[in-house]
């Protein structure tokens, strides 16, 4: 006698959701484990914590419209976590006080992979006796298997939160327009410039100078005639008339 088979069919299920780490900075993004300012790739039913290490006034701001994500101000040891990302697609992440300032990057959402149906088992017929039976069909009233729903429920709590202690510890990322990045030496009071303000700064110093140097000349002009002057002015006088000696007799001692 053969055993029922029943066929079912069976899906992959998708990799399971997680909460990504960002950094918020002064004026960046960063992807926490990728170290990429670029960028932060996270794949489809995600969650992205933000974690703001470096201050600014207003403070800094988490803005995706596409998504219909927005934060309010940001200050320094808040956090800010997303809904769950369930649309795939690449989408413009920006700061709202500080966009001017090159303060955004793309939030890219990898789609889920797609479930593939795997082949039914092939059923093996139990040794029986010589006698040949022929196989019952299998019961139509087998149930079917459906894949499993995906879970609606977040990872994290959404919106604004605290960072754990010690997360405010660990090194600042380099910002690629930040004094350190232009000179390749950190800064004891990690002041946060951009490269305009940066070039701005180093080009005052010959600025200043040129101008002091043409100050002075101007002074020199206004209080000390030039030799052209002087040569004008001693070809306008006129000649002195030289006086006549009177002749002089020597008094002889008697």
């Amino acid at each position: 006698m053969c055993t029922l088979v029943v066929w079912l069919v069976t899906f992959v299920p998708p990799a399971s959701a997680a909460t990504h780490q960002a950094t918020i900075g002064n004026y960046y993004y960063e992807d926490d484990q990728q170290h990429d300012q670029t960028k932060i790739v996270v794949r489809q039913g995600d969650q992205v914590t933000f974690t703001v290490r470096e201050q600014a006034v207003p403070g800094h701001t988490v803005d995706v419209d596409a998504l219909n994500i927005h934060s309010p101000n940001l200050n320094l040891g808040e956090t800010f976590t997303t809904p769950r990302l369930d649309r795939p697609g690449n989408f413009y992440l920006y700061c709202r006080p500080h966009e001017d300032r090159g303060h955004h990057t793309r939030l890219i959402v990898l789609a889920a992979p797609k479930p593939t149906a795997t082949p039914p088992p092939k059923a093996t017929p139990r040794p029986g006796p010589a006698t040949t039976r022929t196989a019952r069909p299998a019961s139509s009233n087998a149930p079917a298997a459906t894949p499993a729903p995906t879970p609606t429920a977040t990872l994290t709590p959404v919106g604004v939160g605290t960072a754990p202690p010690g997360a405010l510890s660990r090194p600042i990322p380099t910002n690629p327009n930040s004094v350190a990045a232009l000179t390749g030496h950190t800064t004891a009071n990690g002041v946060p410039w951009t490269r305009s303000q940066w070039l701005l700064l180093i080009a005052v110093v010959p600025i200043s100078g040129a101008a002091l140097v043409a100050l002075r000349r101007a002074r020199i002009a206004v209080y000390q005639p030039t030799v052209e002057n002087l040569r004008r002015a001693r070809a306008a006088r006129p000649t002195p008339k030289a006086k006549p000696r009177k002749p002089t007799t020597a008094k002889r001692k008697g």
